[in-house]
């Protein structure tokens, strides 16, 4: 299904041929995906979107070192734009440097990592790999302040 106007289409009858379809249909071009059981990405509607994202389906796994957030999730967008799917990734934060916006909002911190990945299996890896490293840096951290 295209969305994309034409050249020779005018905003109207774009607008109109938006009205036509399936609101489903509109939304499964977008793109976006879930995690199924099987932990692969697949299609669904907008109202089985949402619940994935407001029921936290989209999390693997979250933890906290120190100062450190490690935060490995489903991408709801692939992003493997040149090659493989990519749909997991891993993102460190540095939780001192949080900041709060004008909504209330507070970001994550700084960001410190990014790894992505092909599938579950190695975002829960890759997730451990994080895990020792930052542990092994905080461990570091400690050893400094407290002379060990």
């Amino acid at each position: 299904m295209m969305i994309d106007g034409d050249d020779n289409e005018t905003p109207d009858e774009f607008r109109n041929r938006l009205d036509a379809m399936n609101p489903d249909e509109v939304f499964r071009s977008c793109g976006l995906k879930i995690m199924s059981p099987d932990k692969k990405p697949v299609s669904c509607s907008a109202e089985v979107f949402n619940a994935f994202i407001k029921g936290g389906g989209h999390v693997i796994r979250q933890d906290t070192i120190g100062w450190f957030w490690i935060s490995t999730v489903f991408l709801t967008v692939d992003h493997g734009f040149f090659g493989e799917s990519m749909h997991f990734e891993s993102m460190v934060f540095d939780r001192r440097e949080r900041k709060r916006f004008g909504n209330d909002q507070i970001s994550h911190g700084q960001e410190l990592n990014q790894v992505r990945y092909h599938n579950h299996g190695l975002a829960q890896a890759g997730h451990c790999t994080l895990l020792k490293t930052y542990r092994k840096k905080w461990n570091q951290r400690l050893g400094k302040l407290y002379g060990t």
